[in-house]
């Protein structure tokens, strides 16, 4: 099994100019084959990035040289008029990148950003800049419009009150009837927690609902914002991501187009919905199954990929802004289970701790 993309000859490592200009979607091909190649562990998995400036000719060899490559392991290989490469992690340097200039002044949309994971690494990079930040997910914030029967009402107690109050309308309740009243309630409080504690840290913050899946929804949500405020953003943290986690031959349209709406085109419907030449700072929650492959996440693998190339391209068309892409592993939280972590240590997989992870997230 075996792609090519035609980003630089490097997947967007090698050559700048190129990368610029390059269609990122064909990232996916990387990540499609890295998963794969987990999958299907008797078949030979390759993705090929070869340099556009190769003629049909020169392409077709290269491709057919690597059909025949007696090194199956090797999953990525780049083709460039300066050889042949592939990738490889390595540590990184922390001198490498200038320090956030961001400070109260700034505005940070934060996706994904009320709860878990992005919610803990924002409000650590809060104390230190004390900007003022736009958590924006999916739920819709209550706030004082709670329903009669839930005001007042702790977390633990909302369960005993909605059951209350749907015998009071005459009905007998069912475990989803109770979940669905409840759910909304529960979530709204979690958004009031996390705005308190922004506001704790001497930051100031807000909650919108904006589905990051449509272009419309975020440009008109966006547009009103910097009209009622007066002020562009200068940061993105972009946290938002779902899960559909099956092998390939399992995998639906519907859950490719949910994974891939929300990390793909619900990023590039911010990017293009603002003025990216006032960005400081783009932060994108990318996955080590995007750099990696991870059985069972194809479609999270490849969407991840796109995110790594996109992190290169805007920094290639943005020197003004800091942009970093994380692939980050399994964290101690958000989509990690306690089953699900039980089964990454039993693997020796590290898996990341909230306060340690964000506070490598806001260093």
């Amino acid at each position: 099994f075996m792609t090519v993309s035609r980003i630089d000859g490097g997947f967007g490592y090698l050559d700048n100019q190129a990368l610029m200009t390059a269609e990122l979607n064909q990232a996916a091909h990387s990540g499609l084959s890295k998963t794969l190649s987990h999958e299907w562990p008797k078949v030979f998995c390759r993705a090929l990035d070869i340099a556009p400036q190769f003629e049909a000719s020169e392409l077709a060899q290269a491709i057919v040289a690597e059909l025949f490559d007696v090194d199956t392991s090797t999953t990525e290989i780049g083709i460039s008029q300066q050889g042949r490469h592939t990738l490889t992690a390595t540590a990184t340097a922390k001198t490498r990148f200038q320090a956030s200039r961001l400070n109260r002044e700034d505005t940070v949309l934060v996706t994904g950003g009320a709860k878990g994971v992005t919610f803990e690494c924002a409000l650590t990079l809060a104390k230190q800049t004390q900007s003022h930040f736009i958590l924006a997910g999916r739920s819709e914030h209550l706030a004082a419009n709670l329903p009669a029967w839930a005001k007042g009402k702790k977390a633990n107690e909302l369960k005993a009150a909605a059951i209350a109050f749907i015998q009071s309308q005459g009905n007998k309740p069912t475990p989803k009837q109770i979940d669905a009243l409840v759910w909304p309630i529960t979530s709204s409080l979690e958004i009031d927690r996390s705005l308190a504690a922004f506001k704790d840290v001497g930051a100031s913050a807000q909650y919108i609902s904006m589905d990051v899946s449509s272009d419309a929804a975020i440009k008109q949500t966006l547009a009103a914002l910097e009209k009622s405020s007066g002020k562009a953003i200068t940061g993105i943290i972009h946290g938002a991501g779902v899960l559909a986690d099956k092998h390939i031959q399992d995998k639906t349209l519907t859950e490719l187009g949910r994974v891939y709406g929300t990390k793909v085109s619900g990023f590039a419907g911010i990017i293009n919905a603002i003025d990216a030449s006032k960005l400081k700072l783009v932060a994108m929650f990318s996955s080590a199954a995007g750099f990696y492959g991870n059985t069972g996440q194809s479609d999270y693998s490849m969407s991840n990929e796109i995110l790594n190339k996109t992190a290169l391209q805007l920094a290639a068309r943005y020197p003004q802004a800091k942009v970093m892409s994380f692939n980050w592993g399994p964290w101690d939280g958000g989509m990690v289970s306690s089953a699900l972590k039980k089964m990454f240590v039993e693997r020796g997989v590290y898996v990341i701790p909230l306060d340690k992870g964000a506070n490598l997230f806001a260093h």
